[in-house]
């Protein structure tokens, strides 16, 4: 939000000065009239300074070969000139060191080769070259504020989820221990009534209500641990530093947590410390988490038995991990289904958003009877600033 309305404010100057500049033009053509050369740049470096908000490298290029090519040809361009000075205050502000310094270096040559008063024009082209370099770099300062302002307020805006998220869980696992102690107590109560009534008619009914009972009693035990393992990693409240750990060290340390329901892990150790190579600790944090609420949903949807393969992969541009694991039968809960929202409670939502701050993004559904959970990072060369 805050980058669209900074496009829109940057639109909205460049518009202004230009068309500012050109109704200045305009009204000195009314006492003598220009040339048609003076007309013809006039007009070109106008429209093309006015889409420099919206391609900043195509019309910045147009502007830049007509100011030179009406300096060389003394076109006379008056206040519409200003336009070159927009493109080097918009490049410098996106960081675009060398582009600048080379169109600023060749429109100096150029205006100083077809200058009748040589000393006189270099210093007037160095003072002006200064203030426009000037502004630019401050203006780029100011949108790395900007950036970095934004930033926190999302992180602070994730560390409240993420506290409510802790919170939830917390009172989630005093619910389940809750209703575990009552399941207990009807599990007890059913035994009994199955010892009391073998032989008569309802035996049966006695059986397949202990077998409930006791199938409801294990569900909920499994999900109680699954609670306490991310609130003893402090997953929820992103507490600790997770980004201190290798992946597979992450991995490695949830084996004997998966074991206890019989799911192994599948992966490669060299390849998932291999891309997380380069990446910033919010990066690095953000796969840890990522891995560990992975672990997590398996641990309570997988099917007993089943393998949860971890795979990851290095592009030119990206960073890439996807966890998959065999869900329960059909009927089984699962933590997300394809196409639906994520929602809280499993920490979903909140790593998305963390993903979605760093450029990056996290996907979640069911594929059929497998669980699918990616996170897909920007390499931190092709990380942009606020436009």
């Amino acid at each position: 939000m805050r980058a669209s309305r900074g496009v829109l404010n940057r639109k909205t100057v460049y518009l202004t000065v230009t068309s500012v500049a050109l109704a200045v033009d305009c009204a000195d053509w009314i006492g003598s009239p220009p040339q048609t050369v003076t007309v013809v740049f006039t007009m070109i470096i106008a429209a093309s300074a006015g889409l420099l908000a919206w391609s900043p490298r195509w019309a910045g290029l147009a502007v830049v070969i007509a100011s030179c090519t009406e300096v060389a040809l003394n076109a006379s361009v008056s206040a519409v000139s200003l336009g070159f000075a927009l493109v080097v205050i918009d490049w410098l502000s996106r960081w675009w060191i060398a582009r600048t310094a080379g169109i600023v270096v060749l429109y100096l040559v150029i205006e100083l080769l077809a200058a009748p008063r040589l000393l006189d024009t270099l210093s007037a082209s160095l003072l002006i070259a200064t203030i426009e370099i000037a502004i630019g770099l401050a203006l780029h300062s100011y949108q790395e504020r900007l950036a970095d302002a934004a930033l926190r307020e999302e992180n602070l805006r994730l560390q409240m989820e993420t506290e409510e998220e802790r919170v939830r869980a917390s009172l989630a696992l005093q619910l389940h221990d809750s209703v575990a102690a009552e399941l207990a107590q009807s599990l007890v109560t059913a035994r009994l009534l199955l010892r009391e009534t073998t032989g008569t008619p309802v035996e049966r009914y006695a059986c397949v209500l202990e077998r409930s009972t006791e199938s409801s009693l294990r569900h909920v035990r499994t999900l109680m641990s699954a609670l306490d393992y991310s609130e003893s990693l402090g997953l929820e409240a992103g507490e600790g530093h997770a980004h201190d750990d290798a992946p597979s060290q992450t991995l490695s340390s949830g084996e004997r947590f998966l074991a206890a329901r019989g799911i192994s892990l599948e992966y490669d150790a060299c390849t998932l410390d291999i891309m997380v190579h380069g990446l910033g600790s919010k990066e690095k944090e953000l796969v840890t988490l990522t891995l560990r609420e992975g672990m997590i949903n398996s641990y309570k949807y997988a099917r007993s038995q089943s393998v949860l393969r971890v795979s990851a992969d290095t592009d030119g541009d990206s960073v890439s991990l996807e966890m998959a694991s065999d869900r329960q039968d059909s009927d089984a809960p699962a933590p997300e289904v394809v196409g639906a929202p994520l929602r809280g409670g499993t920490g979903l939502k909140t790593l998305a958003a963390r993903a979605q701050v760093l450029g990056g993004e996290l996907t979640a559904g069911a594929v059929g009877t497998r669980w699918l959970l990616g996170l897909v990072l920007p390499q931190p060369a092709q990380r942009l600033t606020l436009t």
